[in-house]
């Protein structure tokens, strides 16, 4: 067969198979608001006014925690935007969430940090 004869019939298969993939049953699932539209990420004018490590603002997430079309079973969820530091040494915010876990032993963390270069907040994990 054709090189691209092969190529097209892949891609005809695999493009089949994602259109019928059936959504899951039960739920109910929005799009979050992207952080470029939620005030909760806005940094506040008189930043430089807090202490770097300061919570400026915290919640709870405003949509389920979850993976693909799983919800997570936590204990609890928060959001927290907290004054930081930039690379030019300016006062700015940045937010992190906490998940805690069922049955969890509230004496331990455990830190996870994403590895994040892109310009646009609407880029950040938290």
């Amino acid at each position: 067969m054709h090189p691209s004869r092969s190529l097209l019939l892949a891609w005809a298969s695999t493009s089949a198979a994602v259109v019928s993939i059936p959504s899951a049953p039960g739920l109910d699932w929005q799009v979050p608001t992207p952080p470029s539209r939620d005030a909760f990420y806005v940094v506040p004018e008189d930043i430089a006014k807090a202490s770097p490590g300061s919570i400026l603002r915290h919640r709870r997430p405003p949509s389920p925690i979850g993976s693909g079309f799983e919800t997570l079973e936590l204990h609890a969820s928060h959001q927290i935007l907290y004054r930081t530091t930039d690379s030019e040494d300016k006062a700015t915010a940045t937010v992190l969430t906490v998940l805690i876990p069922p049955r969890a032993n509230l004496s331990r963390v455990l830190s996870y940090q994403v590895a994040e270069d892109a310009a646009s907040v609407d880029c950040a994990p938290s």
